[in-house]
């Protein structure tokens, strides 16, 4: 214990670790440190933990068509034609998943002109991947100036990270490969709230 203790003050020392000497009741500070910078220049901000916390309290909740999306589409008597209903009400998002379903990707013949079309194609897993990916873009795609990421960054490497962890769920037989999915678009998160 008392080598741990001399090592954690050799550290605060140095500057490497905020020091845990606070005094009761009021929480150590989080300091973040630009490292980018010369020694002579570092930039220091702190964050209490009641900070942190209070921006994890403000971060928005997901949009409720996004939301009704992902119930529904967990259900196994739901019907594509109630997906819908519920994808409608948001043109932006029904606007993503017709742009989807008539992607090269799927190669038809046809263009698919409908919304219940595009759900029977895409399929329930894809519909509510993709209502994941539309909720959280706002939050993902902004500027982050704590981290230097410019507006879209975040979203790119979020997005990156969502399509190759699903891929590698896929490749170990995970049984939940949107569960991966998830993880990987959300892993950085905290980013939102530290940035």
């Amino acid at each position: 214990m008392d080598r741990l203790n001399s090592k954690r003050a050799e550290f605060a020392r140095q500057g490497n670790v905020p020091s845990m000497q606070t005094r009761l009741g009021n929480p150590p500070a989080l300091v973040l440190v630009d490292t980018t910078e010369p020694e002579s220049e570092k930039k220091q901000a702190s964050l209490t933990i009641a900070e942190i916390i209070s921006r994890v309290k403000e971060l928005p909740a997901l949009p409720d068509v996004a939301l009704k999306v992902m119930q529904l589409t967990s259900s196994e008597s739901v019907t594509t034609k109630e997906i819908s209903q519920i994808i409608v009400r948001d043109p932006n998002f029904a606007a993503h998943v017709l742009k989807l379903a008539n992607s090269s990707y799927y190669g038809l013949p046809r263009a698919v002109s409908t919304i219940s079309d595009s759900v029977s194609l895409l399929g329930y897993r894809t519909v509510r991947s993709l209502a994941i990916v539309a909720a959280t873009h706002a939050e993902l795609g902004s500027e982050v100036a704590g981290y230097e990421l410019e507006p879209g960054d975040l979203w790119r490497h979020s997005l990156a990270c969502a399509m190759s962890a699903q891929m590698l769920a896929e490749i170990v037989h995970y049984p939940d490969t949107e569960e991966a999915f998830v993880a990987g678009l959300l892993h950085d998160i905290g980013k939102v709230i530290l940035g």
